[in-house]
């Protein structure tokens, strides 16, 4: 598997891959996220995983500005294979030491949560605050690089 960041070429796939795991993510507007990657790839925010074949199998977007992971997904058919993982330490290898990094999942005992937040506290995240998203009620999880 490579890391490495989004380019415009990626976009489709990209798409392709939201496609399939669009009903995680409650309040998605296809067509603010899709201006919202184009800008993640120019800024350099989008990182995508691919397998051996040159599949996208991963993606995350990230923000410098607001030190957050904002979105991640991973092919049903390739989880649990340590691509979450991956990118996400890629991710942290492009700020600096001692960044507060942010992510917002569901809440503790939301099922559509569970694989996530056991990811993200695998990782080293611990709970934060609880806010509501798109009239969801959600949890920021913190690190500190």
């Amino acid at each position: 598997m490579k890391v490495d960041y989004a380019d415009n070429c990626d976009f489709q796939s990209w798409i392709d891959l939201l496609e399939l795991v669009k009903e995680s993510f409650p309040g998605l507007d296809l067509k603010e996220y899709k201006n919202v990657l184009h800008q993640s790839i120019l800024n350099q925010e989008a990182l995508i995983a691919k397998n051996d074949k040159g599949e996208l199998v991963g993606e995350l977007i990230f923000s410098r500005k607001n030190c957050e992971l904002a979105f991640l997904a991973i092919h049903p058919r390739h989880r649990k294979k340590g691509i979450a993982t991956n990118l996400i330490q890629h991710m942290f290898d492009l700020f600096p030491k001692g960044t507060n990094l942010k992510v917002i999942t569901y809440r503790e005992g939301d099922v559509k949560g569970i694989a996530a937040r056991k990811l993200y506290q695998s990782i080293g995240f611990i709970e934060g605050k609880f806010i509501t998203v798109f009239n969801y009620p959600c949890q920021e999880l913190n690190y500190i690089i």
